[in-house]
């Protein structure tokens, strides 16, 4: 795997544009994901549309998409191992990125 990854970047209000940035490391009690879907909550649009109370544009990069299914690429988490399909929110709404990374308490196993 190469270290770097592709990530949505909102520069204004409706505005993304793609980057490149590093994937991030992941510590004890995360998982690294490879984004495989994302569902949008009406708690995205008004950050996209940069009529947010909490933060304004540009956002970091990867925000705002915190509803995603990937696949477990490196886990530093008990009983999740990579290839494990999964439902996870995203550390920071970060999800707009080809890799993320979500914490144990934010990541559901999709296969048992």
């Amino acid at each position: 795997m190469n270290n770097k990854m592709k990530v949505l970047h909102l520069l204004k209000a409706r505005e993304f544009v793609m980057e490149s940035v590093l994937i991030p490391k992941i510590v004890e009690g995360q998982a690294l994901i490879k984004f495989q879907y994302g569902m949008l909550c009406g708690t995205d649009y008004p950050k996209y549309i940069d009529n947010c109370l909490d933060v304004s544009a540009p956002l970091p990069y990867g925000m705002p998409l915190h509803e995603c299914v990937g696949q477990v690429i490196e886990s530093k988490i008990t009983n999740l191992q990579p290839s494990t399909m999964v439902l996870a929110m995203p550390n920071n709404e970060l999800g707009l990125a080809e890799y993320f990374i979500a914490s144990q308490e934010r990541i559901v196993s999709l296969l048992d």
